[in-house]
């Protein structure tokens, strides 16, 4: 199996987001969970919201998708 990593930078104008995106304020408290939102429509497995369980649709495909935070990703590069 071949592993690829890539780094995805998200630039967010945290100043003025609740009014450029107008559902911001009724969907997110703050940044971090706007940014959570985006990151985990990424990732697999995601969480099947009617059953609870975590399904990896894309397993049957033959890939996976994983988001590392920051500090997943230091350890990683320690290794």
């Amino acid at each position: 199996m071949k592993t690829i990593q890539l780094l995805i930078e998200i630039k967010i104008d945290d100043q003025n987001i609740s009014e450029l995106y107008p559902n911001y304020k009724f969907n997110w408290e703050n940044v971090d969970e706007f940014v959570e939102m985006l990151t985990s429509n990424i990732e697999t497995p995601t969480e099947n919201i009617v059953t609870g369980k975590f399904e990896d649709h894309l397993k049957e495909n033959g890939y996976s998708i994983r988001v590392l935070t920051k500090n997943e990703r230091k350890l990683n590069d320690q290794n």
